[in-house]
């Protein structure tokens, strides 16, 4: 654990320690729904998956019942898709996570995001092979996916956000066989 910051002239101070007891209880659900179907078999479907951790400190002697850093407390993934009878399929999904503390005294916390995607793609008749384009970040938003955990950021700014990517596009290829 990194107690105190590297600086231009000093190392970072760390350390190991067995942590005070600690509460890890949570709840993940998704949902898989068909909004709308025809007889030819095309048809719009909506997936999506929360999760809420409840992940923080019991009555510990210096963070109280603080929240443990870098694990959002809420986080959504969703996905309306369009596919049809002949194989192609497209779609628009978003990523959204809560503010996540940084520090064990939860004194910073790295900002929420919300993240908007799309995708196209054709999977053959027989499902032996499946082409798609995924493109991520559309709006190119600056957010934080990560953060290294600091023992005590006293509410100043660390070198402990991960940055996530801009805008992107990844191309797929899957052959079955």
């Amino acid at each position: 654990m990194q107690i105190i910051p590297a600086t231009s002239t000093s190392a970072a101070v760390t350390g190991a320690f067995n942590a005070s007891p600690t509460i890890h209880q949570g709840v993940e659900a998704g949902l898989n729904t068909r909004l709308w179907e025809n007889p030819q078999g095309d048809l719009v479907r909506w997936r999506q998956v929360y999760t809420y951790n409840d992940f923080y400190y019991r009555h510990d002697d210096t963070f109280g019942d603080n929240q443990l850093p870098g694990v959002p407390k809420h986080i959504y993934q969703g996905e309306l898709q369009y596919q049809d009878h002949s194989g192609w399929y497209t779609g628009v999904n978003v990523q959204s996570a809560s503010r996540t503390a940084v520090d064990y005294a939860n004194s910073l916390y790295a900002p929420s995001y919300t993240i908007w995607g799309a995708n196209l793609g054709y999977e053959a008749p027989k499902g032996d092979w499946k082409v798609s384009l995924d493109l991520k970040n559309l709006a190119n938003k600056a957010y934080v996916t990560a953060v290294t955990p600091v023992y005590n950021a006293r509410g100043q700014d660390t070198a402990s956000f991960w940055p996530g990517d801009g805008i992107g596009a990844y191309v797929g290829v899957e052959v079955r066989y």
